[in-house]
């Protein structure tokens, strides 16, 4: 334990290990309190069997509209399956909240979900899967509803076993 010390006047180490103490306390208890939502998963949009079904299921039941706002930078013609490259990005004035990717002709139609913070830049990129030649669609909740797109990917070999 580090005590003050005694005459009247703070050392920089003891100010040190009192502003870590106080910051890691904060930041746990933000963490805490955001993580309630932040981490869960949205289950039934993962079990889900139709394009509509997802959609509904993360979005509610507000339409989506089709929108060229949503940028699917994603090759035409992909050899493998097992590892295709994606970068999604949402050109609007509006907040975006979150970014769903579905590829409707995989095993599990929800092929990702991002929820983003008010503030972030309306732009993700990861590698998915795709089983076969497919329309991939992103849809995007903003806060004036939800936008859509749809981008076809041809495959020539499966990437979901």
């Amino acid at each position: 334990m580090i005590r003050p010390p005694s005459r009247g006047s703070l050392s920089r180490r003891f100010l040190l290990t009192r502003l870590v103490g106080l910051g890691s306390t904060l930041l746990a208890l933000v963490t805490r309190s955001a993580g309630s939502r932040a981490g869960e998963r949205p289950q039934a949009a993962f079990a889900a069997r139709d394009e509509t079904t997802v959609l509904a299921e993360l979005f509610g039941s507000a339409p989506a509209q089709v929108s060229s706002a949503i940028r699917i930078d994603v090759a035409s013609f992909i050899a493998d399956g097992a590892v295709v490259p994606l970068q999604v990005s949402v050109d609007t004035l509006h907040d975006v909240s979150s970014i769903a990717v579905i590829a409707p002709r995989n095993p599990v139609l929800l092929v990702a979900h991002f929820e983003l913070h008010p503030r972030a830049l309306p732009e993700v990129a990861t590698r998915i899967k795709l089983a076969m030649t497919q329309e991939i669609v992103v849809a995007a909740q903003t806060s004036a509803g939800v936008l859509l797109n749809r981008r076809r990917v041809e495959v020539a070999r499966g990437g979901c076993a």
